[in-house]
């Protein structure tokens, strides 16, 4: 409810030095804009508000599933990194939780629910193919941080470009397992389907 000018920090960061299609002459010189800053701000957010909370909860819930999955070689978890988790996290808490983006008078019942949306949200991701980089490309990103860099930031980047593409296929096979583990923990009765639309017709859009 209140506007704040969020600065940009010029964090010297390299550019990734894991990456083959780098020239090894090039790997000290090549620097990227870093949104580590802003991605802390984004879980600050949370720390005292209750329905940011729930999203955090779902978020750690995820962890624990995809760690004891990754254990029966489930697809979906073996994909799915911890940053994987965070990115949906945020696009949860922007969608459900940031006034100028979320439906009007919505609120977010509990964890059960949470975890009901981070489920409808990966689902969608997997049967898509594509998880948006939140920091790129993310239209809604001006509302969180006005003024920014990053809310200027047009270009979209697919987090999965990097994976394995058959293994990116084969993760909407895994996701079954995933509800199966939580039986009990979620639910998808309560939910706003245009808040599920809208993730999957404007942020899955590349």
């Amino acid at each position: 409810s209140i506007r704040m000018n969020f600065p940009r920090f010029g964090l010297m960061k390299w550019i990734s030095k894991e990456n083959p299609r780098m020239r090894e002459q090039d790997k000290d010189v090549i620097w990227r804009n870093c949104s580590s800053s802003y991605e802390r701000y984004m879980f600050d957010m949370c720390l005292n508000n209750r329905e940011r909370l729930y999203i955090v909860t779902a978020c750690r819930i995820m962890k624990a599933v995809v760690k004891t999955l990754r254990k029966r070689q489930n697809h979906a978890a073996n994909l799915l990194t911890s940053y994987h988790l965070k990115t949906i996290a945020m696009y949860c808490i922007e969608f459900l939780t940031v006034p100028t983006v979320a439906p009007p008078d919505f609120h977010l019942g509990g964890v059960r629910e949470a975890l009901g949306y981070f489920l409808k949200f990966l689902k969608l991701v997997f049967d898509k193919e594509t998880l948006p980089e939140f920091f790129l490309g993310n239209e809604y990103l001006g509302k969180i941080f006005p003024d920014s860099y990053f809310a200027n930031a047009h270009k979209k980047y697919n987090l999965f470009a990097k994976e394995n593409p058959r293994q990116v296929e084969a993760a909407k096979y895994g996701f079954g397992g995933m509800e199966a583990i939580l039986e009990g923990c979620y639910t998808y009765a309560s939910l706003n389907e245009s808040v599920i639309r809208c993730f999957e017709n404007r942020v899955l859009r590349m």
